[in-house]
């Protein structure tokens, strides 16, 4: 705690503690007490993401003193100046992240959001929106390896409002789940609800084999390929039978009320359970809604399913950015493209999506993203 606030005074700072005082102090503390400057700064602004600052841009000058690849730094981006706008403080340090971690994990912080003022639209869409206490994205935990571990290939722009990469346009969205349900949580706990979801989606998701491979995909996919304890969930003992007591509890439901639930729901696991008889439906539904409460399903045009930010529309396309750890939303704009979000989709979260890519960068497409 001492050296952060030494840092703050030696870098002329105008500190502003948040209005969540609880949550900052206990980060900063904890930090303290270890003597620990090594906190990536995109960790620590994930961390700060829920809390509030008179000055906007204290959101990120705030942390820095915290980072040691701040401390010693030189690079403009990383010293105070409170001359910038707040758009020029979030563009420049998320530029910067990108830069030095090679990779684009940050971008699972920014997209396009709903209901925002005129003001607000002025940020380019990949630059976060570090002073907002919403985060629309999911948690890969490391899990996930969507670009096969590619770095970035980040292209200059003249124009700092455009980040321009390479990738490759993978599938487009076609339909999405807004006409079945408001929240996957809610989906979860009604037999009827689930069955008129997985109905309509079941003969789009032809990227998978029919019945248990379709519907595995499904289960898979509300979790975000993650157990409640953030591991992977494939082949994963304890998750897959918290599925199965999750379909079971289904089942059971639909008994009661004197119903036989759609063919296309087989219930399947006994050997799962003989295995592991300690599923438990309860933690698979927290799972989703920890993981994917504030997400929407949806099918591509290649019959994948997946989940992304409630402001996708019919016609965005998914994309593997090389240096994403997952696939982004991306909108057509004309000339550019806006992000509109990362996204899970099941069957090319291991790298599955670049399996006929050679090396080739005329395979590749480049989208300037403002």
């Amino acid at each position: 705690m001492a050296r952060a606030s030494y840092w703050f005074f030696i870098k002329a700072y105008q500190l502003v503690l948040p209005k969540d005082g609880i949550h900052a102090t206990s980060t900063l503390i904890a930090i303290g007490i270890t003597n620990d400057t090594s906190s990536p700064i995109i960790d620590l602004l994930r961390d700060i993401r829920s809390t509030t600052a008179t000055d906007p841009k204290d959101k990120v000058f705030s942390i820095l003193g915290l980072a040691a690849e701040a401390i010693e730094s030189k690079d403009t981006r990383l010293l105070p100046n409170y001359s910038k706008s707040t758009i020029q403080v979030y563009r420049d340090i998320t530029r910067y992240v990108i830069e030095t971690d090679l990779n684009l994990n940050i971008l699972s912080l920014a997209g396009m959001r709903q209901n925002l003022t005129d003001e607000a639209t002025n940020f380019p869409s990949w630059v976060p929106r570090f002073d907002l206490d919403s985060w629309m994205g999911f948690d890969g935990s490391g899990l996930h390896k969507t670009s096969n571990n590619l770095p970035p290939c980040l292209l200059p722009s003249l124009d700092e409002d455009a980040l321009i990469l390479r990738g490759i346009r993978f599938d487009s969205l076609l339909s999405d789940g807004r006409h079945w349900f408001q929240r996957i949580k809610d989906l979860i706990e009604d037999l009827e609800m689930f069955e008129t979801m997985w109905n309509n989606i079941a003969n789009e998701a032809i990227a998978y084999s029919e019945g248990k491979d379709r519907l595995w995909a499904l289960y898979m996919t509300l979790t975000t390929g993650e157990t409640a304890t953030f591991e992977s969930a494939d082949n994963n003992a304890s998750h897959l039978a918290d599925i199965w007591a999750y379909e079971k509890q289904l089942f059971e439901e639909a008994k009661v009320r004197r119903r036989k639930p759609s063919d296309r729901i087989e219930l399947w696991g006994e050997e799962i359970y003989a295995a592991n008889p300690t599923g438990s439906a309860t933690r698979f539904k927290q799972a989703v809604t920890v993981l994917s409460s504030n997400l929407v399903l949806f099918t591509t045009a290649k019959g994948y399913i997946g989940l992304g930010p409630p402001s996708m529309l019919e016609g965005d396309i998914i994309c593997i950015l090389f240096g994403g750890e997952v696939p982004y939303v991306l909108r057509p704009m004309g000339s550019h493209w806006q992000l509109v979000g990362e996204c899970y989709v099941h069957g090319i979260m291991q790298g599955e999506g670049l399996k006929d890519f050679n090396g080739d960068m005329s395979q590749t497409e480049i989208f300037e993203i403002r």
